[in-house]
């Protein structure tokens, strides 16, 4: 029975599938695939033509952009950045006798042409060494001496570093190294210490003794250097002078270490005094970079202890007038000043860039950018203007600020709201740029001013009560007398006042950095 209902089943008629007769698309259907095709197709065509067509807005010169409005480059469209700092730092007495940088051209010319060509700086691939004799002859006239092409100084400053590089060149026998270690530990040396820095204490006396009259004039400014009027920002902001300046303070303070091995404190008293002023006039040169190089000869002075050889201790009088000489000092250049130099500094490298400038190569952060027309430019100065206005409150928090209100510039949506219009583009590319310039300029100032009044307070008290115990013999002269704590970006430290009369900086642990994510809210 079973095998005929198989039968049955295996020979019955397999029924068709009935489906639902296919309904026409029809014109709405058509329609509704062409809209999104259309859709697509004109957010893509508006893209090319916001980017390839409607190119950045001409710069507009205001307060809101630019931050100053005048002077103006030749063209008349974009401001002189370089001008107008000229006309901050510049003093009436530019050209007169009471500049005693005019003494240091007069008479150990402007820089050392073998060193400038040696150091493969910023400043040598942005300037280079066939514009040599136009740069001098521009800081002769600007000092307002008349320049002589044969000129040579019969007189010279050369750093101790510089010196015994040259007499152990491979560094084999350590010369460099034994020095540094020496002069930190023990704040002082003499010739039967290092018999070879003999010949170099005789060569560079009578420089120094320029040095020290020049830098107690009215002004020391060295001139800036450019070789056009619209010469981008970054190849006449960075002067080679600064540097020279540096290997200056370094030697004053070698002789000062001199003078305190061989007794003679009043001398070395000088010499501390010379950096002092010596920072003071650096400090008010330039951008911030300028300000705070001079404020590193500050702690060149104070590294400088008086009272450091146990067999010359410096008497009580000698304390005093060293006292009484640092509270006469002029006061240094603040944080606030700078940073303005600083802010016409950044302005002008973004206006550099509206120009067609491209700083790529330079900021190692910064993507390629392509065409700057196709930026507005305007709302890039904007986006930095504004990081300025908050790094000039007191209570700034940079750090919040930007979590805030630069967020990620390198986010994939923040690149997809902001690159289909110029607007939007020029807010990444100020947005980029200040928080590769702004922050890091703000945090390191600051901290290099704060630790600068630290350590001025520091010295003051130490050496009042120095002054006060006048027995320098009986402690080690290493004694820490007051300490400080201090906190810079990356390090927690102590500022210490020595009983040898030098301040010393000690780090105690390395900070924990939690930078801002730049995530969107």
């Amino acid at each position: 029975m079973s095998e005929i209902k198989n039968e049955q089943t295996e020979n019955a008629a397999v029924l068709p599938r009935i489906l639902p007769p296919k309904k026409p698309r029809g014109c709405f259907g058509c329609l509704k695939f062409g809209c999104i095709g259309f859709l697509i197709f004109s957010v893509l065509l508006y893209i090319v033509i916001q980017f390839f067509c409607f190119n950045g807005k001409p710069l507009t010169i205001s307060k809101e952009t630019t931050f100053i409005t005048e002077p103006l480059l030749s063209s008349g469209k974009f401001v002189d950045y370089f001008k107008a700092v000229e006309n901050e730092v510049y003093p009436k007495e530019m050209k007169t006798d009471d500049n005693g940088y005019r003494l240091i051209v007069q008479t150990l010319g402007v820089i050392d042409r073998e060193d400038w060509a040696d150091k493969p700086t910023l400043v040598n691939l942005l300037n280079p060494l066939e514009n040599l004799p136009e740069r001098v002859s521009q800081i002769y006239e600007k000092l307002g001496l008349e320049y002589d092409p044969d000129f040579k100084p019969t007189v010279k400053i050369e750093s101790p570093k510089s010196f015994l590089q040259h007499l152990d060149p491979d560094g084999t026998k350590d010369l460099i190294k034994n020095y540094e270690t020496f002069t930190e530990e023990h704040g002082y040396w003499t010739i039967q210490d290092f018999p070879q820095l003999e010949t170099y204490i005789n060569d560079n006396t009578a420089g120094l003794d320029i040095l020290a009259a020049a830098v107690r004039k009215k002004t020391f400014c060295m001139p800036m250097v450019r070789y056009r009027d619209d010469a981008p920002l970054l190849e006449v902001m960075t002067p080679v002078e600064i540097e020279t300046m540096r290997a200056f303070a370094r030697a004053v303070q070698c002789r000062a270490f001199f003078r305190i091995g061989n007794g003679e404190i009043d001398k070395a008293i000088d010499d501390i005094l010379t950096l002092h002023y010596f920072a003071r006039h650096i400090v008010k040169q330039g951008p911030l970079f300028d300000g705070m190089v001079g404020l590193s000869f500050e702690l060149t002075a104070h590294r400088v202890g008086i009272n450091a050889h146990p067999k010359h201790p410096a008497a009580k009088e000698q304390l005093q007038r060293l006292l009484n000489e640092r509270e006469k000092l002029p006061p240094l250049c603040s944080f606030d000043e700078s940073m303005k130099r600083e802010r016409m500094f950044c302005l002008g490298l973004l206006q550099d860039m509206s120009r067609g400038i491209i700083y790529n190569n330079v900021f190692e952060r910064l993507p390629a950018i392509g065409d700057c027309h196709v930026y507005d430019y305007n709302e890039a100065m904007k986006v930095m203007n504004r990081c300025f206005d908050e790094a000039e409150k007191a209570d700034a928090d940079m750090d919040t600020y930007i979590e805030k209100n630069l967020r990620s510039p390198s986010s994939l949506w923040t690149i997809i709201k902001r690159f289909p219009t110029a607007k939007g583009r020029g807010q990444w590319v100020g947005t980029m740029m200040t928080i590769i310039l702004v922050p890091a300029a703000f945090e390191t100032g600051k901290n290099a001013w704060q630790r600068t009044d630290i350590q001025q307070d520091l010295m003051m008290k130490g050496t009042v009560q120095l002054i006060q115990e006048m027995k320098p013999s009986a402690q080690p002269a290493t004694e820490v007398l007051l300490e400080a704590p201090f906190a810079d970006m990356y390090a927690e430290k102590k500022i210490v006042f020595c009983r040898s009369g030098a301040i010393k900086i000690k780090e105690e642990k390395k900070r924990s950095i939690n930078p801002p994510s730049g995530k969107e809210k």
